[in-house]
């Protein structure tokens, strides 16, 4: 696990030629948001490959680490690259032999919501430590039965977003529907008379 590193946001560059920073702003749930973006020049001279990020790095939002839609992490992908790891948000890779994945969803998991709530600081915007990250105990079993699991989270959860898309979908329908009748009512197109008189 690694915090990110305190770059000196008055070095901070608007030029897309630089690399991105990663910054808690960047960090939604589930993936990463580049429409707020700050980038760093590889000319200042400062070592900083350690902050390098990975294809498949889990990182971690620890200023407001939870919001309505769920915990503030997701997994850097080849389009996210490269990037460098900013101070407020922590890099978690995972040890040989365990599925990277798996270690992602525990993290997400209410169970460490539970187990990092209890000791969360800051008065106006919590956050969280990287000791409390650390001391998060998540369960081993071996790297096949990760994998069944990771799998099967997956699954499962492909099923529940179709069925949020088409519900989405039918909301809109319904949403469409009822401003083209409100519009219909409200210009003549159908007689609301006639209709109350049928409601009667």
């Amino acid at each position: 696990m690694l915090p990110g590193y305190a770059f000196k946001s008055e070095l901070f560059s608007e030029n897309s030629a630089d690399v991105r920073l990663l910054r808690g702003a960047n960090v939604g749930v589930g993936s990463l948001k580049w429409d707020d973006v700050v980038y760093w020049s590889l000319d200042n001279s400062i070592d900083i490959e350690a902050f390098a990020l990975h294809d498949g790095d889990i990182v971690f939002g620890m200023d407001r680490p939870w919001i309505n839609a769920g915990a503030r992490a997701a997994i850097v992908r080849p389009e996210d690259l490269p990037c460098y790891l900013v101070q407020r948000v922590s890099r978690i890779r995972a040890k040989l032999n365990v599925n990277q994945k798996y270690v992602y969803y525990a993290l997400v998991s209410e169970e460490f919501k539970v187990h990092a709530e209890a000791d969360l600081t800051g008065l106006g915007v919590p956050h969280i430590s990287p000791d409390q990250i650390k001391s998060f105990l998540i369960p081993a079993p071996n790297k096949e039965e990760q994998d069944l699991i990771v799998a099967n989270i997956e699954q499962s959860t492909f099923r529940i977003d179709k069925i949020v898309e088409e519900v989405e979908h039918s909301i809109t329908l319904a949403l469409e529907h009822r401003t083209a009748l409100i519009s219909a009512a409200v210009t003549g197109k159908i007689d609301v008379r006639t209709c109350k008189e049928k409601t009667a």
